[in-house]
């Protein structure tokens, strides 16, 4: 019994630990983004056009700016495009606009693993629906990433892109799976809390 005890502190000690180090993490993720998205589109307001280009790889683009011997770029993935006079700034603060989104999403889901470390801390234990509803809202962002890839960038680029832009209109499936799986466990993870209680109350 008192092995059992000490494999449960220990346990419980390292989700705190966890817990702690991922609301870290979380604020460290924000702090950071927050003053390097901030200094992009600063530096890339001030920036002439004609610092600004486009370059083509393959399935990809990289739109930036180089000044002397820095350069800022972001990247587009599963595009292709001719420019045709189309301004390579104006390309850059949609691009810098969409990964704000991006941004969001992840920090969205770093903030929500921390508050599951947290109900588990808070709670006692992991197997309560608290803990399974905030797994599933995990599943949910994960699909959400998903959909602002394949349809909010794509319509964005489509809309007030280059008008010769083309997009795939289904790309990287990674997170569409990984979010679906995470939602599945979650079901079967809430499901079996509530059996457990059903048995609790029995006995």
């Amino acid at each position: 019994m008192d092995s059992l005890e000490n494999i449960q502190m220990t346990m419980q000690n390292r989700c705190n630990k966890l817990g702690k180090l991922l609301h870290g993490l979380f604020w460290l993720y924000i702090i950071i983004t927050l003053i390097l998205l901030t200094l992009w589109g600063v530096c890339a307001l001030i920036t002439p056009e004609t610092f600004f280009s486009t370059e083509q790889y393959g399935n990809a683009a990289k739109v930036g700016f180089h000044t002397g011997q820095k350069g800022l770029y972001v990247f587009v993935t599963n595009t292709s495009f001719s420019m045709n006079g189309y301004s390579s700034k104006k390309l850059y603060g949609i691009l810098w606009g969409i990964t704000w989104g991006y941004q969001i999403l992840y920090g969205t889901i770093l903030w929500c693993l921390s508050s599951l470390f947290h109900y588990i801390k808070s709670e006692g234990s992991p197997f309560t629906l608290l803990c399974s509803r905030q797994i599933r809202r995990i599943g949910f962002l994960l699909l959400c990433i998903f959909i602002y890839k394949n349809i909010f960038e794509a319509a964005v680029l489509f809309i007030w892109g280059p008008a010769t832009a083309r997009t795939a209109l289904v790309s990287d499936l990674q997170p569409a799976f990984i979010g679906g799986l995470v939602l599945c466990l979650s079901y079967i993870f809430e499901y079996g809390i509530v059996l457990q209680q059903q048995s609790d109350e029995t006995l």
